[in-house]
């Protein structure tokens, strides 16, 4: 049969034309755990804007390497972040997601920590491609999940919060390497951000992993 009454009514009115995030303020009020994925969708913007500034300065003041080098270990990540679609075809099939999702943010942290703690060069060369690894799995987990957990209706707006929510990211992400690197050095800014990840992962997780057993959109291939 078709739904009606209050609960259709409710659905009616997240995609009714209108502004374009309000089908996403409507879906975060109620369904507040797809706030918990949006803060994985920002916690990995915000690695990418740390990285950003944090390259650099570990180029050129820390491994002594030219100007150009930062380039190149960009690179790395972004080698990291091509393989990563090797794996997430395989893990988008999975009917649960989250626990992949907090496998993702575990590794980032402790891959910061590890470079952070060992800067040199054959450590970047390791960590870095699975930072962009990383990183791109969790964007691409955190908007499977986004997408199982919610009306379908609203999924343009949804994403048009996505990218909202990853240009704050990569404001903050960063601002707060820049600002650790000024009160100490790269390493600081590593074992910062590394703190930042652990703590989303210990805020987000419950109402991620939540999300993950209640979505009610069938896992389909496309």
């Amino acid at each position: 049969g078709t739904e009606s009454g209050p609960a259709a009514a409710a659905d009616d009115v997240a995609w009714r034309p209108g502004p374009v995030l309000a089908g996403a303020l409507h879906t975060m009020r109620t369904r507040p755990r797809t706030i918990g994925i949006l803060g994985v969708v920002a916690a990995r913007s915000a690695v990418i804007g740390a990285l950003d500034v944090i390259l650099v300065v570990l180029a050129l003041d820390e491994l002594g390497l030219e100007a150009s080098a930062a380039g190149l270990l960009g690179a790395l990540v972004g080698g990291g972040a091509l393989a990563s679609t090797v794996a997430a075809t395989v893990l988008v099939r999975r009917p649960r997601v989250a626990p992949w999702l907090a496998v993702g943010l575990a590794l980032a942290a402790a891959a910061c920590v590890l470079l952070g703690v060992v800067t040199a060069l054959g450590v970047a060369l390791l960590v870095l491609p699975v930072l962009g690894l990383t990183a791109a799995l969790v964007q691409g987990l955190g908007t499977v999940l986004l997408q199982r957990s919610a009306d379908p209706r609203v999924l343009g707006s949804l994403f048009a919060m996505v990218e909202l929510v990853g240009g704050i990211g990569l404001l903050v992400g960063s601002g707060l390497a820049q600002v650790l690197i000024g009160i100490g050095d790269v390493q600081v800014a590593l074992l910062g951000l590394a703190g930042v990840l652990a703590l989303v992962l210990v805020a987000v997780g419950g109402p991620v992993w939540r999300a993950d057993a209640d979505a009610d959109v069938p896992v389909v291939e496309m």
